[in-house]
């Protein structure tokens, strides 16, 4: 990540003026996974429409899993460019994956883009291997999207595995789904070898 993004809004203003059109969409990705609370503003300057950068897919998908400051990421980049702004699969999973952030971003997204937002088993899945915030995703996932979650194999082995929130995650499925939970020999080998959290 340039030092210039992490340091001081005022020279990336200056280096925007002068080299806004060489910025290209892999140094956008680097920069809306990367961007902290504290500089948020300077993605502005890159997503005014006078800078030229362009917003692609892996823009996005790096906002979403953004762990220190996604939900503020996806705001800017839906407020400033929402007809950029397309929202894959891709982006959804990587909003449940995020560790720090990433019941605040799946909260975010159906909020402002609704259907849009389409629940697969792959998002359920990462959601449900998310170490941090996996509960949080699935509890809000069950609660807003109930009948767009379907708890497959891979989601139980997922939850089974998950070495940080894995038993609050399991926990929480077998409370609001419990009997679509089916424990097969794949769930068991992998709660037997999650040292941490396979209880």
């Amino acid at each position: 990540m340039p030092l210039a993004i992490k340091v001081n809004f005022d020279i990336v203003n200056c280096l925007l003026k002068h080299f806004g059109k060489a910025i290209t969409i892999a140094d956008m990705a680097m920069i809306a996974k990367n961007i902290t609370k504290e500089v948020c503003r300077t993605l502005g300057l890159f997503l005014d429409g006078e800078s030229g950068v362009k917003i692609d897919h892996n823009v996005v998908k790096a906002a979403a899993g953004n762990s220190e400051s996604g939900k503020k990421v996806m705001t800017l980049l839906l407020e400033k460019r929402g007809a950029d702004i397309v929202i894959t699969e891709e982006v959804v999973e990587a909003a449940a994956g995020n560790r720090d952030s990433g019941a605040q971003v799946m909260a975010l997204l159906p909020e402002k883009r609704g259907a849009d937002v389409v629940i697969t088993q792959e998002v359920v899945k990462a959601a449900a291997g998310n170490w941090y915030s996996g509960a949080q995703v699935i509890a809000l996932l069950l609660e807003k999207r109930g009948a767009d979650v379907v708890i497959t194999q891979e989601v139980v082995k997922a939850a089974a595995g998950n070495k940080v929130s894995g038993k609050q995650v399991m926990a929480l499925l077998l409370k609001k789904r419990g009997v679509d939970v089916v424990i097969t020999q794949e769930v068991v080998k992998a709660a037997t070898g999650n040292g941490r959290s396979g209880e």
